[in-house]
C-alpha cells in the first residue's frame, strides 16, 4: 500500500520560518519520492545559502546549512577548500535538476488538480549547473513576461510562472483541460536560482534549440533596449 504524504513545493527546508510567510503550496505526495528527493532538496537549499547576499532568509539559510553540513564533520570538511585566502564549497549540481522537476509537477498539480501524465519528459537549465547559461535563462525568461506569477510563501522564496505551447511552438494561456503540445514553466528561488523546466509527452518539443529557432522567438533573442 502506498502511503500518501503531503509535499511542499519548494522544500520546507527553504523557509527558515514558514509560520512568517504567506500560504505554502501543498500537493500530495508519496512518502518513498519524498524520501528520495531529500538529498536533491538538501543541495538545493546548500547552494542558496553558499551564495549569501543581502535578503534576509539567505543569509538564515546559511547559518542553517552550516548546522547541517557539519554534523558529519568528516563529509562537510571533505568538500570545503580554500585557495588563495578565499573558501570554496563543492556542490553536486547535477541534484538540483531533480528539484526543478520536482517542483514543476508539484505547480502543475496545484493549478490543474490533476497530475501530469507519466510518461511525459523533461528538459531544464539553470542558471548554476552550466557555466555560461545565465543569458539563456534571461532570453527565456521573457517567454513569461505576460504569464501571471505564482508566489508559494512569498516572492523571496519561490516564484513560478507557467505556460503552454502549441505545437507551432506559440505562447497559449495556460488549460491544463485541453492537450497542449508543451507545457514550460519559469523557477525562480530565493531570487538567486532561476530554471526553465519544459515538459512534453512528444520528445521533439523538449528542446530548447528548436525553440530559439522558431521565428516567434526571435524577438527574445534581442536585446532588451
Amino acid at each position: 500500500m502506498i502511503k500518501i504524504d503531503e509535499e511542499d513545493i519548494p522544500a520546507r527546508n527553504l523557509f527558515v520560518d514558514s509560520t512568517k510567510h504567506g500560504e505554502i503550496i501543498k500537493v500530495p505526495s508519496c512518502r518513498r519520492c519524498n524520501l528520495e528527493f531529500s538529498k536533491t532538496d538538501d543541495e538545493l537549499r546548500d547552494v542558496l545559502a553558499w551564495s549569501n547576499d543581502s535578503i534576509t532568509e539567505n543569509q538564515k539559510l546559511t547559518k542553517k546549512m552550516g548546522r547541517s553540513l557539519f554534523m558529519n564533520k568528516k563529509v562537510g570538511y571533505k568538500r570545503l577548500s580554500a585557495t588563495g585566502g578565499k573558501l570554496f564549497m563543492q556542490f553536486n549540481v547535477g541534484r538540483l535538476y531533480p528539484s526543478h522537476f520536482k517542483n514543476f509537477k508539484g505547480i502543475f498539480v496545484w493549478e490543474t488538480g490533476n497530475p501530469l501524465r507519466q510518461h511525459f519528459k523533461f528538459a531544464v537549465m539553470d542558471n548554476f549547473s552550466v557555466a555560461g547559461v545565465s543569458s539563456e535563462i534571461e532570453k527565456f525568461s521573457r517567454i513569461f513576461e505576460d504569464v501571471e506569477v505564482g508566489v508559494s510563501g512569498s516572492k523571496n522564496i519561490f516564484e513560478y510562472r507557467i505556460a503552454g505551447f502549441t505545437k507551432q511552438l506559440e505562447l497559449v494561456a495556460f488549460d491544463a483541460s485541453s492537450k497542449q503540445y508543451l507545457y514550460a514553466a519559469y523557477l525562480v528561488y530565493h531570487q538567486k536560482i532561476k530554471a526553465i523546466v519544459l515538459a512534453s509527452d512528444n520528445e521533439d518539443a523538449i528542446n530548447f534549440y528548436k525553440m530559439k529557432e522558431a521565428s516567434w522567438f526571435a524577438k527574445f533573442l534581442k536585446p532588451k533596449e
